[in-house]
């Protein structure tokens, strides 16, 4: 059985730490490795085994995860013996997901949606962006240091947005009434 403290998401630039445990292979004569892996991506992590606690610790700082990319990940853990004799792979049930932070560049470089300007807006009123700044500028689309009041109603503006963006899509007015007018043995 496989245990970790690992969360079910991140922040690109946040520090990521967690460790993994196993019944089977907690001895120091075993490495472990934590692979997220999707469609286009693969990152990998090595472990330290912790002697007090007989589990693997895994870090990565900051510096390092704002070279991840945004996505939604399977976790594979890989055992192996320190001689190279023995090798088992496990997968994890649950996935990670690794989000955009508006402080990241990433954000800038992409095309801008109306739900991740969503996304970032609520994140500046949950207190989860990085950095303090008077104003930000994404592509033409700009932020000022806002009041949550004024936070607030650019968040209601964006919902809106973002709602006839995904009737675009799916052609489905979730809020919609169909009202059909009969006169005569025409419909209008």
């Amino acid at each position: 059985m496989i245990k970790t403290s690992l969360k079910s998401e991140m922040y690109i630039s946040d520090n990521l730490e967690f460790y993994v445990e196993s019944t089977d292979y907690n001895t120091a004569e075993y490495s472990a490795k934590i692979i997220f892996l999707n469609d286009s991506n693969k990152i990998v992590l090595n472990s330290t085994f912790n002697t007090v606690n007989f589990n693997y610790d895994f870090n990565a700082t900051n510096t390092e995860t704002k070279l991840y990319k945004k996505g939604k990940y399977s976790i594979y853990v890989l055992f192996e013996k320190n001689d190279g004799s023995f090798q088992k792979t496990f997968k994890l049930e649950n996935s990670f997901n690794i989000l955009t932070d508006i402080s990241s560049a990433e954000i800038i470089n992409d095309r801008i949606t109306n739900k991740e300007m969503l996304k970032a807006i609520e994140d500046l009123i949950a207190g989860r962006s990085k950095e303090d700044y008077n104003s930000y500028k994404i592509k033409d689309r700009e932020i000022v240091k806002m009041t949550i009041k004024e936070l607030l109603s650019l968040k209601n503006y964006f919902e809106r947005e973002v709602e006839k963006d995904e009737i675009i899509e799916t052609g489905k007015n979730k809020n919609a009434k169909i009202i059909l007018k009969y006169v005569g043995k025409y419909r209008y």
